[in-house]
């Protein structure tokens, strides 16, 4: 069997929806979020787009197309600064300066939440009101002294007692891409995850699979896998849970317009998950998809506008690149909660 062989044989068998009883709903849920001020400007609309050092989560295939070594970083505070959100890559070309060549990559990704206010309750740490359903102490009402928290109740907590903890999620990707013919590129990450929640943690193992095809100069297809093999997390408690694949399809069409002395990329993904209703755009039994479209423009390749549109949520944005510099900025919009700025830089040496 040929490397080539493989990798397709792999892919389709990916496709494949994972039982149900194997899914974990929601776990390892952080790296459903999305990385590079670039991809969000676009609406997430990037699989088949991805050129850059965000290539490793978006499409490791993609890695290919950076010619030479690159940094790129990203900080972002979501949610009215109550999610802090890192991204930080590097890319090394195996053999720079080529068009399309086998690369490496390492990435980290981390999500924390500070400040979580935890009730130690070791040394009583409140005092039960036991006054009853009505609230009100005195009146013998229903529940009242009867040593139990019911309605109507409460417990004075004592200040003493709390604690400020922190939810930590890392993991940490080691891409290796290259071209299997002119047109056509994979790349895989081997991926580590590890969790910790208060005073619990775990720890995974998995793996994603990306393609990426360019029949034409002005057209090229995308498919990740992510989590292909299924990734397994073991907590210190005993449980385990199980992250299921999930596919994204995408298309994206890049045209030079001399009118507007630039380019103009539109793309479209498509992203589907296993694991039940999630309440996604499409769903049909345990698969749910949704949709993801973006617009770029690029003038002279220096300056970029960004438009796009993730599971109808409005995002957008822009970039600039001088020499071996540059800097992007993403808007990704919420109907429930806040909207978010994103930044990220990347440098080439």
């Amino acid at each position: 069997m040929t490397f080539r062989s493989f990798a397709c044989g792999l892919a389709l068998a990916a496709l494949s929806p994972v039982s149900p009883a194997q899914a974990t709903k929601y776990a390892a849920e952080f790296l459903k979020i999305g990385v590079g001020a670039r991809a969000l400007g676009m609406g997430e609309a990037y699989v088949a787009v991805a050129d850059d050092p965000s290539a490793a989560y978006w499409n490791p295939a993609g890695l290919v197309f950076v010619q030479t070594r690159e940094v790129q970083a990203m900080h972002a505070e979501q949610f009215g600064q109550i999610v802090n959100h890192d991204f930080l890559t590097y890319t090394h070309p195996l053999e720079p300066g080529r068009d399309a060549a086998p690369a490496v990559g390492v990435t980290l990704i981390r999500s924390s939440i500070d400040d979580i206010p935890v009730l130690d309750a070791s040394n009583g740490g409140g005092v039960l009101q036991d006054v009853g359903r009505d609230g009100v102490p005195g009146t013998n009402d229903d529940g009242e002294g009867d040593g139990i928290l019911g309605p109507g109740e409460y417990v004075l907590v004592d200040e003493g007692a709390v604690q400020y903890r922190s939810n930590t999620d890392l993991a940490f990707l080691l891409t290796y891409a290259r071209p299997l013919s002119s047109r056509v590129f994979l790349g895989v990450n081997a991926k580590l995850v590890r969790q910790k929640l208060i005073d619990n943690s775990n720890f995974g193992i998995g793996a994603d699979l990306g393609l990426l095809w360019t029949p034409r100069t002005w057209l090229s297809v995308g498919l990740r896998v992510a989590d292909v093999t299924t990734t397994q997390l073991s907590w210190d408690t005993g449980k385990r849970e199980t992250v299921a694949p999930s596919t994204r399809l995408g298309v994206a069409v890049m045209r030079d317009v001399p009118r507007l002395r630039g380019v103009v990329t539109l793309a479209a993904d498509a992203n589907t998950t296993y694991e039940g209703p999630v309440g996604s755009q499409v769903e049909f039994g345990r698969v749910a998809t949704d949709f993801y479209v973006g617009a770029e423009y690029w003038y002279k390749r220096a300056l970029g506008l960004r438009l796009g549109d993730a599971r109808g949520q409005f995002a957008g944005g822009a970039g600039i690149r001088w020499a071996r510099f540059g800097v992007d900025y993403a808007f990704v919009g919420h109907t429930d909660l806040d909207t978010t700025h994103r930044i990220s830089a990347q440098v080439g040496f």
